[in-house]
């Protein structure tokens, strides 16, 4: 390889998170070409300040554990934050930008924040809009002179509504595996049900248009690859079971395109079967007005529906104060909020009333541009 094409190798490693993982690889002995020294170098060097960041994660990980394990709170890591500890090889080699942590409810996740916040943990927003829009509380560790941290605790294992549902605590702790390499009392989801948390988290990114990042596939690759046969027949009876069959094989097919084939043919086709009759099309996921009307239609009840639409149409108080300023009217902020919301309604009309020039001009025949017009929408 050439100097030039390994420093690009390099960089492109940083953006999508696998500096520490590439030199690991290329590390290993049995590799039947060895590297350079000197690529071998570059790419320690590269790693570095990951390593020092998981070291630093690490660090905090445990002592928010033991303060919350201090005060009888059960709690799960999620995503990097667990895996790296038990599906790699060396912790630096998953990358991991926070903590991520699971509680049984809303009220253990208020117990918690008051709990780290004697310990320099706070609030990194100053209210949510409501209690079915997210669900999750960001904290920040922000000490001068130290890295910045955010910790997120969740109530839910995704934030989304969409699949907020799908899976509850109960299920979640049952098949939670221990993480001793990381502190006593550590547990992590069980491979199942990462996969299947793995697969909504892309999907929601999506949602939220942040493409696919290599990491993110490399869990899958690397949790498909340690699966059993009774793995994959539980993957599959879940999936089916709570709408997550098309996610699955979204997924699968994602990883596969990069870091090749992992999932039975059998386990696919199934999948396939299930994923044509659920009601979410994934490949729709783009489309802000999609992600509302299949996070409407994943809540539980008709009162929860009711309550979601009302936290999204006029969220709480101090949500809007936080929001629009401390000083502005309620009834000023709502009608802010509003006249945000119509801001797209507005060009369409425009777009409509000037059809034929539109229509005759490419930048309107581009999908990429209609796309964002139809998810530019400032409520969030």
């Amino acid at each position: 390889m050439a100097p030039e094409d390994f420093h690009c190798l390099i960089e492109q490693a940083r953006r999508e998170g696998v500096e520490g993982l590439l030199h690991g690889r290329l590390s290993m002995p049995s590799l039947r070409t060895t590297p350079s020294v000197e690529m071998l170098d570059a790419l320690a060097r590269a790693a570095q300040p990951g390593i020092a960041r998981s070291l630093y994660l690490e660090s905090h990980c445990r002592k928010i554990l033991l303060r919350l394990s201090e005060a009888g709170l059960p709690v799960l890591l999620l995503k990097g934050s667990a895996l790296a500890y038990w599906a790699y090889s060396a912790p630096w080699q998953r990358n991991c930008g926070d903590i991520d942590l699971l509680l049984p409810s809303r009220a253990e996740v208020d117990r918690a924040v008051k709990i780290l916040s004697r310990f320099g943990y706070r609030p990194a927003v100053d209210a949510l809009p409501g209690d079915l829009v997210s669900f999750e509380l960001p904290l920040e560790y922000a000490v001068e002179g130290l890295p910045r941290l955010e910790v997120d605790l969740h109530w839910r294992l995704s934030s989304t509504p969409m699949f907020a549902f799908r899976l509850d605590w109960r299920e979640l702790e049952a098949g939670a595996i221990k993480l001793p390499s990381l502190a006593d009392g550590a547990r992590g989801l069980g491979p199942v049900h990462a996969w299947l948390h793995a697969s909504m988290h892309r999907l929601q990114n999506r949602a939220n248009g942040v493409p696919d990042n290599l990491k993110w596939l490399y869990d899958l690759d690397l949790l498909a690859r340690g699966f059993s046969s009774s793995d994959w027949n539980a993957l599959v009876d879940l999936a089916c079971a709570r709408g997550l069959a098309g996610a699955c094989l979204d997924g699968a097919a994602a990883a596969a395109a990069r870091l090749g084939e992992t999932m039975p043919d059998e386990i696919r086709r199934r999948l396939a079967q299930a994923a044509a009759n659920e009601r979410m099309d994934v490949t729709r996921l783009r489309s802000w007005w999609y992600v509302q009307q299949m996070s409407l239609a994943a809540l539980p009840s008709w009162r929860t529906k009711l309550r979601w639409l009302r936290q999204r149409l006029i969220p709480d108080r101090d949500h809007l104060r936080a929001r629009y300023g401390q000083d502005v009217g309620i009834g000023r902020a709502l009608f802010t909020r509003l006249m945000a919301a119509m801001e797209p309604a507005s060009s369409w009309r425009m777009v409509w009333r000037d059809r034929p020039q539109r229509f005759a001009s490419a930048a309107w025949v581009n999908p990429i541009w209609v796309r964002r017009r139809c998810t530019a929408w400032p409520i969030s």
